[in-house]
C-alpha cells in the first residue's frame, strides 16, 4: 500500500515538471527558436563595404553550419523603396534561398536604405557617373567573392523591380556573374517615359527621388542615361548575355507580362521565361512590408513557388547554348562573326556557316540573328560573319585589284575556323547564304570539298539580263548597291566588282553537274518573275536538289529590310520564320540517301543520244529494277511534263528509270541523212538505251522493262520482239488504226505523220515516206497480231481518249496472243493529267489522281516480274 502511494506521488511530481517546462519553453518559444537557428539553421550577419568611396550596408545570410565546401553565393538586389533590403520580399526570398544551400547578400544600393548617398556635384557628367547602381552590383560581387566559405565560381545576380532591371547591364559587363534572374523588372520605359509622347516622362525621377529623400528630384538628364539602360529591352542588346531567367507574377498587368513575354520571345539563348501564378508584383508580400521590423507573414504559396524557380534554375548544370563575338582572319583582312553554339550534347554539333545579304548591317540584320538563334537551338553550331567591308569586318586595303572583292575567300575562311572548332562536327559543315549571300554561298561551296550541303535562300537571279548583258536593264545597279552598303565612295568600278558577281548566282551550280546536295529557297511573295525564274534554274539544276517555297514569305521572312538586330530590333513574323528554320532544319536532318536525277548521253551506233536518269536512294549493294521510258512525237521529246512526272512517280516507287530523247528529238543527236530504212530504227535506240542502263552498277539487268507512250509505245513493243533483255512492256494510248488513217487510198490523212514527224524532228525539208512509213506500220498496234510470242505486255488507254479508239483497241484485244492486259484510267485523256505541249518545273500544275492512277497500274504490272 505505501508503495503504490509512492508510485503515484512520482507520477504526479514528474508530470508536474513537464508541465512547468512547457511552460517555459512556450513562454520563451522564439528565442529559443531563434538560438536553435542560429546555430541549426541560416545565420544573418550585417555588413559593409565600398562602392568606389560610398559605403553600402547589407545583409548577409548564410546557410546551416553542416555545410560542407564552398556554397554558391547570391548578389539580390532590391527595387524602388526606400526602406531597400530590409522590405519583407527582399528578407524572406533571402533566408529561403539561404536555408537551400546558398550565400545571399542582400544591400542597399547607393542613397537607398542605410547606404550612403551619392556625392553632390555640379557637373553633369559626374553626377550621371554617381547614379551608375551597376557599380554597387560590382562591389558586392567582390565582397561576396571575398568571402571565404563562398565558391567564387558559382557567383549569382537577382534583382526584383527597378533591381531587376540594374541586373541586366550588369550580368553583360561582369564576367563573373555565372547566371542572372530578373523579378518583375521595368518594362516599356520608352513608350512610358522616354518617347516624345510619354505617358508620364518625370515618373522615374520623381519616383526614384522620392525613394533616395532626394528633394527636389533629381534632374531627368542625370538620371535617365542609366534608367534607359535598367529595362528589360535593354538586354536585348546584347546577344553575349549570361544565362537569364525572367519571372512575372501572374497578377502583374496584362500589358506587363505581355511585353516581357514578347522580350523573352526576342532574347538570345540561353534564356527562360516563367510566370509565377497567384503573385502580384510582391509574390505573396506587400509592398511596404519592413521585414527588419519583424513583419514577415506573407502567402506562402507565391513566395515557395517563386524561390523554387531560381533554386532550379540557378542548380540546374545542363549545358546552355553560348553565343560569342569571334573574329578570324581572310588573307590578311580581319573578319568580324558571332559564333552560336548549342548546349554540348556529348558530341560534335553540326556547324552551319550563314552568309549575309547586301546590308550595311552584315551579320547583324534581323533576320540573320534570329535565324542563327532558332538553328543553334535545333542543335547546330552557326558561324555568322561580315563579309569584307561590311558590318565590322575590315576593309580591304585598297580596290585596284578584283581579288580584293572576293568574297568567297571570306566564306571559306569561315568554314576554316568553324571547322577547327573542337565543338564542331567537321564533317558536317553546311554554307547558307541568303540573298547576296546567297550566290556567294553556291560559288564558294561547288569548289570546297569541305562542305557537305548548300542553302540558297532568294539568291540573286537572271543578272545577265538585269546587268550584265549587252542590253542590260541597269548596268551600275550592282556596283552602285554593294558600294552603298560598304560605305565606299565613288562606287566600285564595275570592272573589279562583275568578274565574282557573275558568279554570286544560282546559274553558276548548273556549270558543276557533281555538286553537293543543295537546297534553293523562295518566299511566296518574291516577285512572280523572280520565283519563276529560280524555278526554270532549278529545274536545270542536277540531282541531289530540292526546292522550297515558304508561305507567306517577301524576301526577309517575317523581318524587315534593314532591321538592325545588333540594336535590339528583333521583332518578327513567327511563322515564316519557323517554317524557314524548319525547312532547313528537316532537309539536313534527313539522313535517306537523296533521289539523283542527272542527264546523260549514249551512243546508238554512231549518234549520240540524250537521256535523263532517275535514281531513288539506295543503300550500298543493292540493284535497281530499271525502266526505259520512251515519249510520243513531240518535239519536247523526254521533257514533255507527262515523262518527267511519270518517270519521277515510278522512280519514287523504287524503280531506276531513264527518259531518253529518241534520235532526232530532243537534244539527241540527228541522222547526217534520212534515205534508208535503218535511219529511223527508233528500236535501236531503245536497244542502247538498255545497254546503257544495264552498264549501271546499281542497275539489275535482269529486270528491265520498257515503257511507251502513243508512237514510243509502239516502238518499245516492237523493241521488245528483238531484245529480249526486256522482261515487260507497258504500251500507254498505242498508236492504232494506221491503215484506214494514213495507209488506204482513202485515208483521210495520208500526210500527217509524214508532217508531224518533221516539224518533231525540226527537219528542215520532209521526212520521206518511204523511210518513215515501214515504221510506222511496226510500230501500230495491229502489227502485233503478227507475232505468236512477245514479252507480256499492259496495254493502257485513258477513259476519255476518242471512243473510236478505244474500240478498236478492245475490239483487237481478244485476238492478240498472251500475256497481255489491258486497263483503263479513268477521268485520264491521252495526256493522263497533264497537257500536250506542257514542260515540267517545280510547281507544275497536273491532275495528281489520274497520274498516281497509271503510275500504280503500272507499278503492279511490273511488280508480277518480281
Amino acid at each position: 500500500m505505501l508503495k503504490r502511494r509512492s508510485f503515484q506521488m512520482g507520477i504526479v511530481g514528474g508530470m508536474l515538471v513537464a508541465f512547468l517546462c512547457a511552460a517555459y519553453l512556450f513562454q520563451h518559444r522564439s528565442q529559443i527558436i531563434h538560438k536553435i537557428r542560429s546555430f541549426w539553421g541560416v545565420q544573418t550577419h550585417e555588413i559593409e563595404f565600398f562602392s568606389r568611396n560610398i559605403k553600402l550596408k547589407g545583409t548577409l545570410y548564410t546557410p546551416h553550419r553542416w555545410m560542407s565546401g564552398k556554397a554558391p553565393a547570391i548578389v539580390f538586389c532590391h527595387g524602388g523603396t526606400s526602406i531597400g533590403r530590409k522590405l519583407a520580399i527582399y528578407v524572406i526570398a533571402a533566408r529561403q534561398l539561404a536555408e537551400r544551400g546558398y550565400v545571399v547578400l542582400t544591400f542597399d544600393f547607393r542613397g537607398f536604405g542605410e547606404s550612403d548617398d551619392p556625392p553632390h556635384d555640379s557637373s553633369v557628367a559626374n553626377a550621371v557617373s554617381d547614379l551608375d547602381f551597376t557599380q554597387d552590383i560590382s562591389a558586392a560581387l567582390t565582397y561576396l567573392s571575398g568571402v571565404n566559405y563562398v565558391d567564387p565560381a558559382r557567383l549569382f545576380l537577382i534583382g526584383h523591380s527597378f533591381g531587376g532591371g540594374v541586373v541586366l547591364p550588369a550580368s553583360v559587363k561582369d564576367e563573373r556573374i555565372r547566371k542572372t534572374v530578373s523579378i518583375s523588372p521595368p518594362r516599356n520605359t520608352q513608350r512610358l517615359q522616354y518617347a516624345k509622347d510619354a505617358l508620364d516622362p518625370m515618373y522615374p525621377t520623381r519616383r526614384l527621388s522620392a525613394d533616395m529623400g532626394i528633394d527636389p528630384p533629381i534632374a531627368p538628364e542625370i538620371f535617365y542615361p542609366h534608367l534607359r539602360e535598367y529595362t528589360a529591352e535593354e538586354i536585348l542588346r546584347y546577344p553575349n548575355h549570361v544565362p537569364l531567367l525572367l519571372i512575372d507574377g501572374s497578377k502583374e498587368s496584362v500589358q506587363d507580362r505581355h511585353f516581357l513575354k514578347t522580350v523573352a520571345t526576342l532574347l538570345h539563348e540561353p534564356k527562360k521565361y516563367v510566370t509565377i501564378q497567384g503573385a502580384d508584383h510582391y509574390y505573396g508580400t506587400r509592398r511596404d512590408q519592413n521585414g527588419a521590423a519583424g513583419d514577415l507573414e506573407y502567402d506562402n504559396a507565391p513566395m515557395t513557388a517563386l524561390v523554387s524557380e531560381i533554386d532550379a534554375w540557378l542548380k540546374d548544370d545542363a549545358p546552355l547554348p553560348v553565343v560569342n563575338d569571334v573574329w578570324f582572319f581572310s588573307g590578311h583582312l580581319k573578319i568580324a562573326g558571332t559564333l552560336y553554339l548549342p548546349a554540348y550534347s556529348g558530341k560534335p554539333a553540326p556547324g552551319i556557316v550563314l552568309c549575309h545579304g547586301a546590308t550595311r548591317y552584315g551579320r547583324h540584320l534581323a533576320l540573320y540573328m534570329i535565324l542563327a538563334e532558332q538553328l543553334m537551338q535545333r542543335g547546330y553550331a552557326v558561324l555568322t560573319f561580315d563579309f569584307r567591308g561590311f558590318g565590322q569586318s575590315e576593309h580591304p586595303e585598297d580596290l585596284l585589284f578584283a581579288n580584293e572583292l572576293d568574297f568567297t575567300q571570306d566564306a571559306s575562311a569561315a568554314v576554316t575556323y568553324l571547322s577547327a572548332l573542337n565543338a564542331v562536327d567537321a564533317s558536317r559543315l553546311t554554307v547558307i547564304g541568303h540573298s547576296f549571300g546567297g550566290g556567294v554561298a553556291i560559288s564558294n561551296s561547288v569548289k570546297d570539298s569541305r562542305v557537305q550541303r548548300i542553302i540558297s535562300i532568294s539568291p540573286p537571279r537572271n543578272t545577265q539580263a538585269l546587268v550584265f548583258g549587252p542590253n542590260a536593264v541597269d548596268p551600275m545597279f550592282l556596283s552602285q548597291k554593294l558600294s552603298t552598303e560598304m560605305g565606299v565612295s565613288p562606287p566600285i568600278p564595275p570592272e573589279l566588282l562583275y568578274p565574282h558577281e557573275r558568279e554570286y548566282t544560282p546559274e553558276e551550280i548548273l556549270r558543276y553537274p557533281d555538286h553537293q546536295p543543295i537546297l534553293f529557297i523562295d518566299g511566296e511573295k518574291e516577285p512572280a518573275r523572280d520565283v519563276a525564274f529560280l524555278r526554270s534554274v532549278v529545274k536545270q539544276v542536277r540531282d541531289p536538289k530540292k526546292y522550297v517555297t515558304i508561305p507567306g514569305a517577301d524576301h526577309y521572312f517575317g523581318t524587315r529590310f534593314q532591321q538592325n538586330g545588333g540594336a535590339g530590333d528583333l521583332e518578327y513574323k513567327a511563322e515564316p520564320m519557323t517554317a524557314l528554320t524548319n525547312a532547313i532544319d528537316s532537309w539536313l536532318k534527313d539522313e535517306t540517301p537523296p533521289t539523283t536525277i542527272r542527264d546523260v548521253v549514249f551512243l546508238s551506233g554512231n549518234l549520240w543520244l540524250t537521256g535523263t536518269l532517275y535514281l531513288p536512294p539506295t543503300t550500298p549493294g543493292t540493284r535497281l529494277p530499271g525502266v526505259v521510258l520512251c515519249h510520243d512525237v513531240t518535239p519536247l521529246g523526254r521533257h514533255l511534263a507527262l515523262y518527267e512526272l511519270l518517270a519521277r512517280a515510278l522512280m519514287e516507287r523504287g524503280y531506276a528509270v531513264i527518259t531518253i530523247d529518241f534520235r532526232g528529238f530532243g537534244d539527241s543527236q540527228t541522222p547526217t541523212r534520212l534515205e534508208n530504212f535503218s535511219d529511223l530504227d527508233f528500236a535501236q535506240d531503245v536497244q542502247a538505251a538498255l545497254s546503257f542502263f544495264a552498264e549501271q552498277p546499281m542497275i539489275d539487268a535482269s529486270r528491265l522493262f520498257a515503257v511507251g507512250h502513243a508512237f514510243g509505245g509502239g516502238v518499245v513493243r516492237q523493241a521488245s520482239l528483238e531484245d529480249r533483255r526486256i522482261r515487260r512492256v507497258v504500251v500507254i494510248s498505242p498508236l492504232r488504226r494506221v491503215q484506214e488513217q494514213f495507209f488506204a487510198q482513202d485515208a483521210p490523212f495520208p500526210n500527217q505523220p509524214q508532217e508531224q514527224m518533221t516539224a518533231a524532228m525540226r527537219l528542215p525539208e520532209l521526212l520521206p515516206k518511204t523511210v518513215l512509213y515501214p515504221h510506222l506500220r511496226d510500230y501500230a498496234l495491229e502489227a502485233t497480231l503478227q507475232y505468236q510470242t512477245h514479252p507480256p505486255i499492259l496495254y493502257v488507254d485513258g477513259s476519255a481518249e476518242d471512243q473510236a479508239d478505244l474500240a478498236f483497241l478492245r475490239e483487237l484485244l481478244p485476238r492478240i496472243p498472251e500475256s497481255k492486259r489491258y486497263v483503263t484510267i479513268s477521268d485520264a485523256d491521252r495526256y493522263y493529267g497533264t497537257l500536250p505541249d506542257q514542260t515540267y518545273a517545280e510547281g507544275t500544275e497536273f491532275n495528281r489522281e489520274v497520274l498516281n492512277r497509271l503510275s500504280d497500274e503500272i507499278d503492279r504490272w511490273l511488280k508480277q516480274e518480281q
